[in-house]
């Protein structure tokens, strides 16, 4: 640098002692040098300090060059300006279809192109036709052209040369020929119809046949830049679109990565994304086509991702969006990725972002604007461009899992379809996780691939190896399992009383008239009592079997089959069996069950007045902290009336929602979607039993609860809806507050109706549908009746369904024939016959499926550990031992067998029954009465032996005696009356005092508050005085010197 700093300095000198520059310039340049400042810095003060001519004119004289002649190097600059114009100026006939010039070996020739066209295309456009080692220059008048210098078309514009020139590293190899017809396009330009012919080259490779179109070697399969870029923008520009929106070219995507991989970002500059329409940002990231919306607010930027293989390209849509916000200055508020239609074949990306775009555009995703989409790329004439997204595998990897397969031993004609098969599944697996169910190796494959394995190395080969190491299945335990009813204890609070009393075990010979409690027997012993079906006993009693009884068995007996817990008393594990349970007493015997309510949630969102964003994040979470009445107010002192729910006194609530399940987020019509895009939130949650009718009577518009059935089967058998055809939702509310019986709204789809009690429900129907006729039918099976007659109505057919005695519901037409009209019917029960008379002829009946069947398995007999299931198995000995043989002569081995006492202890009631307790009652109270009239009439008569005399003055003495009692009463009662008067006299004596101060307080204030008031307003009274006395006079003032002026003028 010393040198040239030098040369600068002296530069400077000569130029200062010319009197052409300051002269203190070259110290200047000195200090800067001497300072160690750039050299580019020290370069751009020279350029400052003097002209660049003046700069050449002396820079020979100072390093002894050729002399410049300032006019030539004007003339040269001149020529340099219109060859840029002529290169980079973009003239309106260049914009339309026109003709090139074009000048090779083969003489001079004319191409037809579509739109703007530059040389970088065109030099693409000939380098696709030669092989490698080739390039080829465009040039005009003996000057090369840059490759962004846009061509000019005839008559205006110029013959355009092209050379081909030959690379030290060419191959030999034929050249393609040329077919007419090429498209070039870069990144986010024009299309350009392009057919270039053979360069004119001494070193030019002789021409073979060749495909039919020159660009099936470039872009062959996948989308390119221009194809994504113009297919959204026929869609942007469409005049139908329902929205604005603003297209992004996929260029600039490109670019972005590029900047971010290379760390060339600068900070934010400023706003520069549009706030009103949606932006459309397609992108490519690893050959596969994705599209970024945006929606910018002034909260910040929401976007989504749209791709037909979801999860691909999610990071780095993730990446440009952060990016973005950045640059722009916006906040980043989410990402969240959707899709229309899932990516079927490998080369469909881009299809899938027009059809996107297009759907997002049009604001409905139907199924042609997919098949749009295909059909244009596909038929998109084939072109150049500096992005191409193929959505499949790269051939490398191709490449890489064909090997691969081949050794792991698939046969080489199969490869090809199997590669195929795996990249569908695995583009379905995007959609489908958590996993992803695809062979790879078929079973028989991987077998013939061991069997050669296996000649190879050792030469021979072993059949059915595997079947001779492989272990012997294990039997499973089917053996039905029987129970001994002499094993199973009660479970403490198993069974109990109508009125909540828990009940006791009893042994079975202590079943008998008024006994209470419960007795494990089998089918066997419990048949005499169901054959009889009397109650024995006026307390509970009942008998529980260790099977179910059949049902034509039951007759006209109380048998109800039920689950209950036992306790094993060999294993002293608990075991749940199924049986029968027969009520022999006038007091019914039921299962302990906990008081908890499964019911139906469901959130509308077009009714709701909570925030949608923040019932997708966390709905349960939001529900409880947003509504009131779905918590628990624990303050005792609490009046009620904070609308929370408020438990019973001898009942412990620390949650509404004890368990919560089955979330779904869904439309109206019932299919399910994501949360954002979702019209109904619904869930199943468990409540205490008490709070369902809190929970039905909820005042918040757009939440709705519906008790469902123990089982979960369907809605709770208590409970009805009376549907109301037609009602919106403020016509459904009236009749709610107008309807007596209705408790709460029901809502399916757009329906509404009125929930009510099931015994009120025909009260409800009446009132509010009364030209329909209400039909009470629980329906348990859908019937088809064919043929009925054409045009039969609805209420035709309830005569006719009455008519034949069979209790149903009409549901709705279904498709009949020429022999006759079809109607689907809802009933409980099975016809009366499976053909019923209609006049002359006669109506099928047939069954199409039954309502509310459960479709789980039917629960096992008895359900236990394993221990107690082997114990079982173990003691299965029959209920009744067989006769012995030996019972009726001798038998040898009675020395030798052992005496064994029983394992069990029959279980014994500690509880008595009513009857003794109302004996031992009565005889209390009548000893008591006894009693107390013996003492009486002892005390009422005289002693023995006394005359009438006597006897009168004895009589007299006990009436004293009375009165003298009576007046001691009356004496203390009047005590207290004077005690309690004197009290309240003193109580009113401090009221009226209290009263008599409030009286002067009150008196006092209201003359404070008097002359308080008159005082202010006497003060505002004279301050407007003075203030309006004051602007008059200066109002008066100035009129007086208005008019003292007018007459000095006019004197």
């Amino acid at each position: 640098l010393v040198p040239v700093a030098a040369g600068l300095l002296r530069l400077a000198k000569l130029a200062s002692s010319l009197n052409i520059v300051d002269p203190g310039s070259h110290l200047l340049l000195w200090k800067a040098f001497d300072f160690c400042i750039l050299l580019r810095t020290a370069l751009c003060l020279v350029g400052q300090l003097a002209a660049p001519l003046q700069v050449l004119s002396f820079i020979p004289l100072c390093f002894r060059h050729k002399q410049i002649d300032p006019l030539v190097e004007l003339d040269k600059f001149k020529q340099l300006l219109l060859q840029q114009r002529q290169d980079h100026w973009l003239l309106p006939s260049m914009c339309a279809e026109g003709l090139l010039s074009l000048q090779d070996a083969s003489g001079q020739r004319h191409e037809r192109a579509l739109g703007p066209v530059t040389a970088g295309q065109l030099m693409c456009a000939e380098s696709a036709l030669l092989p490698p080692g080739f390039k080829v220059h465009v040039s005009v008048n003996g000057r090369v052209l840059p490759r962004s210098a846009h061509l000019a078309f005839q008559p205006a514009g110029p013959t355009y040369h092209l050379h081909v020139q030959r690379k030290a590293a060419a191959l030999d190899s034929k050249p393609i020929a040329r077919v007419s017809g090429c498209n070039a396009t870069s990144c986010g330009g024009s299309p350009a119809s392009v057919a270039p012919s053979p360069p004119a080259c001494s070193e030019q490779p002789t021409s073979t046949p060749s495909p039919p179109s020159p660009l099936d070697a470039l872009c062959t399969v996948g989308a390119s830049d221009f194809t994504i870029w113009y297919g959204i923008l026929q869609w942007v520009q469409c005049p139908a679109a329902c929205i604005d929106t603003c297209l992004v070219p996929p260029c600039a995507a490109e670019t972005l990565l590029q900047l971010l991989s290379e760390d060339l970002l600068v900070q934010a500059t400023g706003s520069f994304l549009p706030q009103g329409p949606l932006i459309l940002v397609p992108f490519v990231s690893q050959g596969h086509w994705s599209l970024i919306s945006l929606r910018v607010a002034p909260a910040g930027i929401e976007a989504e991702l749209w791709d037909g293989v979801p999860g691909r390209n999610l990071s780095t849509a993730r990446l440009l969006v952060r990016t973005l916000c950045r640059l722009d200055g916006a906040a980043f508020l989410s990402l969240t990725e959707h899709t229309h239609w899932l990516q079927q074949d490998p080369a469909s990306c881009g299809a899938l972002v027009i059809a996107h775009a297009a759907a997002l555009t049009m604001q409905d995703a139907s199924n042609t604007l997919l098949d749009w989409a295909l059909i244009f790329q596909h038929a998109f004439p084939p072109h150049l461009a500096f992005l191409q997204g193929f959505g499949g595998l790269t051939p490398e990897q191709d490449k890489d899992l064909c090997l691969l397969l081949l050794d792991k031993g698939v046969p080489s004609e199969a490869v090809a379809a199997r590669v195929q098969a795996a990249v569908a599944k695995a583009l379905k697996a995007c959609a489908s996780k958590p996993s992803c169910m695809f062979r790879w190796i078929l079973a028989e494959e991987l077998q013939n691939h061991v069997e050669r394995q296996a000649q190879k190395r050792f030469g021979t080969q072993v059949p059915k190896a595997k079947s001779k190491k492989a272990k012997p299945a294990r039997r499973q335990l089917q053996a039905p399992l029987h129970v001994d009813p002499l094993q199973l204890r009660l479970a403490p609070g198993t069974f109990s009383a109508t009125s909540g009393s828990p009940l006791g075990q009893l042994d079975f010979h202590e079943v008998q008239a008024q006994a209470t409690g419960i007795c494990f027997c089998t089918t066997a012993q419990a048949a005499p009592f169901v054959t009889h079906a009397r109650s024995l006993s006026v307390d509970p009693l009942a008998l529980v079997t260790t099977a179910e009884l059949a049902a034509d068995q039951v007759g006209a007996a109380r048998v109800q089959s039920i689950r209950y817990p036992a306790v094993f008393a060999p294993t002293e594990e608990a075991v749940l069996v199924a049986g029968s349970l027969i009520q022999l007493g006038d007091d019914d015997v039921q299962l302990v069950s906990a008081s908890i309510a499964e019911s139906w949630i469901a959130l509308t969102r077009d009714e709701s007045a909570l925030a949608w964003e923040k019932v997708a994040e966390a709905p349960v979470r939001t529900l409880l902290q947003q509504i009131p009445a779905l918590q628990v107010c624990k303050d005792p002192t609490c009046s009620q009336t904070c609308g929370a729910f408020h438990a019973a006194v001898d009942e412990v609530v620390e949650h509404l929602f004890l368990d919560i399940w089955a979330r779904q987020w869904c439309r109206s019509a019932g299919a399910k979607v994501k949360a954002q895009d979702a019209e109904v939130f619904q869930a199943y949650v468990r409540v205490p039993a008490s709070s369902v009718m809190h929970l039905l009577r909820l005042s918040q518009t757009g939440l709705y609860f519906e008790p469902r059935a123990p089982d979960g089967t369907g809605p709770h058998p208590a409970w009805s809806v009376v549907w109301l055809p037609g009602a919106s939702l403020a016509a459904a509310q009236h009749a709610l507050r107008t309807t007596e019986k209705a408790v709460a709204l029901a809502r399916l789809g757009k329906k509404y109706g009125l929930r009510t009690r099931e015994a009120d429900e025909q009260q409800v129907f009446e009132a509010h549908r009364p030209q329909h006729q209400f039909l009470k039918v629980r329906v348990a099976a859908h019937f088809r009746l064919h043929p009925l007659p054409h045009g039969l109505q609805r209420s035709a057919l309830v005569q006719l369904l009455k008519q034949w005695g069979w209790t149903g519901k009409p549901l709705q037409p279904d498709r009949g024939d020429s022999n006759g009209a079809a109607w689907l019917v809802g009933a409980s029960c099975d016809p009366p016959a499976p053909a019923m008379p209609l006049g002359s002829d006669y109506v099928l009946i047939t069954k199409i499926r039954d309502i509310g069947a459960s479709s789980k398995a039917a629960p096992l007999p008895v359900y236990a550990s394993l221990r107690t299931k082997k114990a079982l198995l173990l003691d299965d000995d029959p209920d009744e031992p067989a006769a012995d043989p030996w019972v009726t002569g001798p038998d040898p081995w009675s020395q030798a067998r052992p005496l064994q006492a029983s394992t069990t202890v029959p279980a014994t009631s500690s509880a008595g029954t009513k009857l003794e307790q109302i004996k031992a009652d009565l005889k209390q109270d009548l000893q008591q009465l006894v009693s107390e009239q013996l003492e009486a009439k002892q005390t009422s008569e005289p002693p023995p032996g006394l005359s009438a005399h006597d006897h009168r003055l004895h009589q007299l003495e006990v009436g004293l005696n009375e009165v003298r009692h009576q007046n001691s009463k009356f004496e203390s009662w009047f005590q207290n009356i004077g005690t309690t008067v004197s009290d309240q006299a003193q109580q009113i004596q401090a009221l009226a005092g209290t009263v008599k101060e409030h009286h002067h307080e009150l008196v006092k204030v209201r003359t404070d508050l008097q002359s308080t008031v008159q005082t202010a307003v006497l003060g505002m009274q004279s301050d407007l005085s003075a203030q309006m006395s004051a602007q008059l006079a200066g109002q008066l003032e100035q009129i007086q010197s208005l008019l003292a002026d007018k007459k000095h003028r006019t004197g």
